[in-house]
């Protein structure tokens, strides 16, 4: 409900002026589901929460939106309002909104995003790809955001989640996973293990939560 974030009411359009929306949720009970350029929902992440509690893991689009409609969600019109020709697709100001939780028992990991700025139609990001965006396990839990080609492209999630198994500082895993992505990949990254939380970015993240216990 915040517009200052990439979600909800305050996502990026695509190129035709339509705002799509992708979410995800794991927790490390091995329930997972999510969201795919999904319109009409400005709380997609409850859409993918209700996909996590069904046999499935992943709707899309019009399906997604239906989906969302039968769990009794209320549908919203987001509009696209004409901004004077100025071409924010290749830097957004705005980002994915994401959380990492730990409550002693159950590790979380959770995002929601309006994709990238000026996208094609039906684009789909690294959000609701498991291992890509985010990942939950018995030992911790991860969310990444930034350029989320190539944050699919190095499985990102799953991988800092091996590096959570192998040990070590929270702090030190979050260096290791942005050394992953050169400078002109922008990438931020959120974790909780056992040993705390920690999070980072190589470039400035309009903030960043974590929480544990």
């Amino acid at each position: 409900d915040d517009g200052r974030y990439n979600a909800g009411k305050g996502s990026h359009a695509r190129e035709n002026g339509k705002v799509e929306h992708d979410a995800a949720i794991m927790d490390s009970e091995g329930r997972f589901g999510a969201v795919a350029a999904m319109e009409g929902f400005k709380n997609p992440i409850q859409a993918a929460k209700a996909v996590s509690e069904t046999k499935y893991q992943i709707l899309a689009g019009d399906g997604a939106a239906k989906f969302a409609g039968d769990q009794g969600l209320e549908p919203t019109q987001l509009q696209t309002v004409p901004g004077g020709g100025k071409d924010f697709s290749t830097s957004p100001t705005t980002d994915t909104v994401g959380c990492v939780a730990f409550d002693g028992t159950t590790f979380v990991a959770a995002l929601s995003t309006g994709g990238m700025a000026g996208a094609h139609y039906g684009r789909v990001g690294d959000v609701p790809i498991i291992g890509s965006g985010l990942y939950a396990g018995p030992e911790g839990a991860v969310a990444a955001t930034g350029d989320g080609e190539a944050i699919m492209m190095k499985i990102t999630a799953y991988r800092t989640y091996k590096l959570i198994k192998k040990g070590g500082s929270p702090e030190a895993i979050v260096d290791e996973a942005i050394s992953w992505f050169p400078s002109t990949d922008a990438f931020g990254i959120i974790l909780v293990t056992r040993n705390g939380s920690a999070g980072g970015s190589n470039r400035s993240m309009a903030w960043s939560s974590r929480e544990f216990g």
